[in-house]
């Protein structure tokens, strides 16, 4: 939280609009502030298996990682699969695994990028 108030005393400061690499307080650039949020605010970045396709939601893709008490905050396909259809959402987060929703079929070999927080325990 050290970084979210040093943020804020920059912003108070009259350093509203910030340019890219420029210093708050003499200090850390923006990104290494935000760097520091993202770290501290217990996240990770986990990668799912690949999908198998077969079906426009994909049950129980596997997910290391992943626990059900965990807050997602985004989810990004990173790439693969055989079709280029959309990722639209989740349902039945659990330990390990999470049901992802396409507009259709995405076909074998898709992975996506799950953006979570941890619970803090």
């Amino acid at each position: 939280m050290v970084a979210l108030a040093k943020l804020r005393d920059a912003a108070f400061q009259g350093h509203g609009s910030l340019t890219k690499g420029q210093r708050l307080l003499g200090e850390k650039t923006l990104e290494e502030l935000l760097n520091d949020i993202i770290t501290n605010a217990n996240t990770e970045v986990l990668t799912t298996d690949a999908t198998g396709g077969g079906a426009a939601t994909e049950a129980d893709l596997p997910v290391a990682g992943l626990l059900a008490t965990d807050e997602i905050l985004s989810i990004t396909v990173v790439g693969g699969g055989t079709s280029t259809v959309a990722y639209t959402g989740f349902t039945n987060q659990e330990d390990g695994e999470i049901d992802l929703i396409f507009s259709a079929d995405p076909g074998a070999g898709k992975t996506l990028k799950i953006l979570v927080r941890h619970a803090i325990s």
